[in-house]
Formats: structure tokens, C-alpha cells, sequence
């Protein structure tokens, strides 16, 4: 018993692509899941460890703005790549900011009752505010990288 091909299949003149499988695409879409959600976590949160004077709303403003500007960035840029399934992981790693967000800024607010802490220029509502624009924000610039390959997610062809 050989194991030889038996010559019926169909010859073609030109090389054709073969289509990915379902593990690679499952793969590729795990993949971009994973990098946007733990890369845009990571870029949002650290400027909340290093500056130090969040209970000043320069400083809150400040260390949102540097930590959203390269998680905005690289949700798109992954978005881009990866399309739907890098845009959730963009949210979800937005929505992980959101809950560390309102948990620093009430650490914050709970603190005015030390001696020794500050109390915070702003009001206590924005213990939510914050994380709230913060995900809508993201989910905005996610759709639109998105909307930018109406067609299902594929890139246009160019004619």
C-alpha cells in the first residue's frame, strides 16, 4: 500500500494562497485580545504611580491624559491589526483602568480624614466621572478605527 498521490487533483496555473484555519484565526484573535487589554491597562495605569500629586486636579489631569494618549494609541494601532477582537480587548483593558481609577480616587477621597493627607480639589462625584469618560472615550476611538473598514472588518481593496 503506497501512500503516493493518485494524480486527480486539479492542476493550477497560478499559485493560489491557502485560506487560514480556524485555530490560526482563533489564535490571532486570542492574541490581539490578550496585547490590547494588558498593553492598554498597563500604558493607562502607570502615570497614577508616578506622579504624585493626583489630589490636585493638574495632577489627575495630568496623569490621565499621559496614560490614556498611548492606550488610545495602541488600541487603535491593534484594532487596526487585529480588528473586533482588538477593539473589545481595548474596552476590556478600559474598563480595568475604570475599576482601578475609582478605586485610587476613592483612596483618595477616604484619605482627607488622615492628618496627613491632602484633601482632594475636586468633588467626590468624580470618583465615577472619571472612570466613566474614561471607557466611553476609548470605546469611541475603538469605533472609529473600527468604521474605518465598513465592509465586515475587511480592508478595502484598492481598484
Amino acid at each position: 500500500m503506497s501512500f503516493e498521490p493518485i494524480g486527480t487533483d486539479e492542476r493550477v496555473s497560478v499559485p493560489q494562497k491557502p485560506e487560514p484555519d480556524m485555530d490560526s484565526a482563533m489564535l490571532m484573535g486570542c492574541t490581539g485580545f490578550v496585547l490590547a487589554s494588558v498593553g492598554g491597562y498597563i500604558l493607562s495605569v502607570w502615570p497614577f504611580f508616578v506622579i504624585g500629586d493626583l489630589h490636585t486636579l493638574t495632577g489627575l489631569g495630568t496623569a490621565a491624559a499621559v496614560g490614556f494618549v498611548p492606550a488610545a494609541v495602541l488600541g487603535f494601532l491593534l484594532v487596526v491589526r487585529y480588528r473586533l477582537p482588538g477593539a473589545c480587548g481595548a474596552v476590556g483593558g478600559a474598563m480595568a483602568t475604570a475599576i482601578f481609577l475609582h478605586l485610587q480616587l476613592k483612596l483618595l477621597e477616604w484619605g482627607f480624614e488622615l492628618p496627613d493627607v491632602p484633601d482632594p480639589e475636586y468633588p467626590p462625584a468624580m470618583s465615577w466621572i472619571v472612570p466613566l469618560d474614561w471607557v466611553l472615550a476609548i470605546v469611541l476611538v475603538e469605533m472609529a478605527a473600527l468604521s474605518l473598514w465598513p465592509e465586515g472588518g475587511k480592508k478595502p481593496t484598492r481598484a
